[in-house]
Order: structure tokens, then sequence, then C-alpha cells
């Protein structure tokens, strides 16, 4: 499945895997290009160890990149549902806000998808000539987050609490 045959001419497919850290102050979707000596996916585990492997960030194709304040910076909670706001003077870039109604608000993980859905859409821009497979997901979440409770589990004061 990895390549099309199609009379005797061979079309390779382009293998991407996403990038997708979810952090405190933004959100990214890096796509980064990954090759094998053979670019040949289907083989052994024992003959995929014998394979040279190259990643790399796609060339000429942007991250999606959103900032997003998705931790309050005292009690280090989740930040689940935002209100949308665009920058000014900027590349027509969002950012993204805390919701204080829910009329115009988005989720956490609609952001998420939608930074997504824009990293396709500049892979599809940028290989429109070749065909491309996502053949991995790479997510990393907030660095760290601290937060002092009590025995009961309560959060003890705005000075026992850290989000990185």
């Amino acid at each position: 499945l990895l390549s099309t045959m199609t009379a005797s001419t061979e079309v390779s497919v382009q293998h991407i895997i996403l990038a997708l850290d979810i952090g405190s102050s933004s959100i990214r979707c890096t796509p980064y290009e990954y090759e094998t000596s053979s670019n040949n996916l289907s083989k052994t585990d024992e003959e995929q160890k014998q394979d040279r492997v190259t990643v790399e960030h796609v060339k000429g194709c942007q991250p999606s990149v959103t900032k997003i304040s998705s931790v309050q910076p005292n009690s280090g909670k989740i930040i689940l549902s935002h209100v949308i706001e665009e920058e000014q003077n900027s590349d027509s870039k969002d950012t993204i806000a805390p919701s204080s109604s829910s009329s115009s608000s988005i989720s956490l993980f609609d952001t998420i998808d939608r930074c997504i859905d824009e990293t396709l859409s500049s892979l599809r821009v940028h290989f429109k000539e070749t065909p491309f497979q996502i053949v991995g997901v790479a997510i990393s979440t907030f660095v760290m987050n601290l937060i002092g409770v009590d025995e009961k589990g309560k959060v003890i004061d705005e000075d026992s609490t850290m989000s990185y």
C-alpha cells in the first residue's frame, strides 16, 4: 500500500509524521518527512532494524501554530473552552482566550483539530504532485503542572501552585 503501480511506473508515497505539541501557551502541529533506506514500512522488525532512518521537517511547509492560554496560571487547571479573537497586526493567526460565555466559544479539542487540519491543508498544497501518507503522530502535552493540595485533595492556595 505504500506505493502504487500504474502501467510500469512506480509512484512512491511520501511518509509523514505529525508532531503535535499541546502546551500551556500554544498548540503546534509540525509535519516531518519519514524515510528509511528502503522506504518499505511493511518489512519485519528485524529487517527494519537494518534500515537507515531519516526524519526531517518538511521544508517549505510551515507548522500550524495557535496561541492559546490553556492552563490557568494559579490553579494549574486545564481550560477546556475558549473564545476566538482575531489578533490585530498579525499574519491572520488566531489568538484564543479563555471563554467567558458559551455562545462564542471553541473547545480545546476543536482547536487541536483545527491545528491538525491546517497542517494537512498545507501538506496538500506542498505535495500537490506527490501523494503522502500520515504514518505516525507524536503528541506531547503540558510540560509540568505542580499543584499543592491538602489531605482531601483540595488546592491549598494560589502560592502552592505552578504551571510551566
